[in-house]
């Protein structure tokens, strides 16, 4: 997996997990600004709620690799569409690796 820095990517290809969503928005200090351009931002991509396929993958994924729940959604979701999974944290690229010799 590559740290989405290195890449170049049109955000017409990108999905969003629910909990990313939640994450950006919620954020204490937003400001209105900020607010509005997450939301513009976040319309050019592909929203992915939670499923029960996707829950599956992220209780496996919690047990297995101890990993925080919402890193769990973010690379179980990406998981299950068969997507990279495009971070800047190193630590939940980590945690992703090598995902199918545990959920197979």
């Amino acid at each position: 997996m590559e740290m989405i820095a290195d890449r170049n990517i049109s955000s017409d290809c990108c999905g969003l997990s629910a909990i990313t969503r939640m994450e950006l928005l919620g954020f204490p200090d937003i400001t209105p600004q900020e607010e509005q351009l997450i939301k513009e931002r976040l319309t050019e991509l592909r929203y992915v709620p939670l499923t029960r396929e996707i829950e599956n993958i992220v209780i496996t994924l919690r047990r297995v690799r101890r990993i925080k729940l919402p890193d769990a959604i973010i690379a179980g979701t990406a998981y299950f569409l068969g997507a990279d999974l495009l971070t800047l944290d190193r630590q939940l690229l980590s945690a992703a690796s090598n995902l199918d010799e545990i959920l197979s």
